[in-house]
């Protein structure tokens, strides 16, 4: 039942129903607490952060997302963590008054999401390293950033590296 209010809880945030998402992430979570059903943990938590951000409520959006990432950690879910770190590290810079902490924080989500195995096939390594050479552009760091697109290169992802400098925050 947890992973059906997860999933309404995602399709609600793709309608931008936030009250609906957070409605359905709070009763999965109940569901989790009761049943014991962790593997459905770190979804709802990431369901209600991102709804959350969607909300404006950035804190506790981080908050629900770093509970997340505990989740997706301690079963060791790589993929969902890598997502889930992606998520966190745009919500650390999606805000307006985001400064170089908040892109600290998202350079060491990335980073850790950069440096996961991937058996799975499942990871965006890709968006990881995009993501990332556009924050360590943001910071500055210039020869970060071509590292981080020579590493795009490398992979094959067939995105071109010069539509990343366009589209850094």
């Amino acid at each position: 039942l947890a992973e059906v209010r997860r999933r309404q809880a995602e399709l609600a945030i793709e309608r931008g129903d936030i009250k609906a998402a957070l409605d359905c992430a709070a009763s999965g979570l109940e569901m989790v607490d009761a049943c014991d059903e962790e593997f459905e943990r770190g979804f709802l938590l990431r369901a209600r952060g991102a709804a959350l951000m969607l909300s404006g409520e950035a804190t506790a959006a981080l908050a629900a997302l770093e509970a997340a990432v505990a989740a997706f950690r301690k079963l060791s879910l790589e993929p969902e963590l890598a997502e889930t770190l992606l998520d966190l590290a745009a919500a650390h810079t999606g805000t307006v008054d985001a400064g170089v902490d908040g892109f600290i924080r998202a350079r060491a989500n990335l980073r850790e999401a950069a440096s996961l195995d991937d058996e799975s096939g499942r990871i965006d390594h890709c968006a990881i390293q995009l993501t990332l050479a556009r924050t360590e552009m943001s910071l500055g760091n210039h020869d970060e950033a071509l590292r981080c697109l020579f590493e795009v290169e490398r992979i094959g992802c067939g995105h071109d590296p010069d539509t990343v400098e366009a589209a850094a925050p």
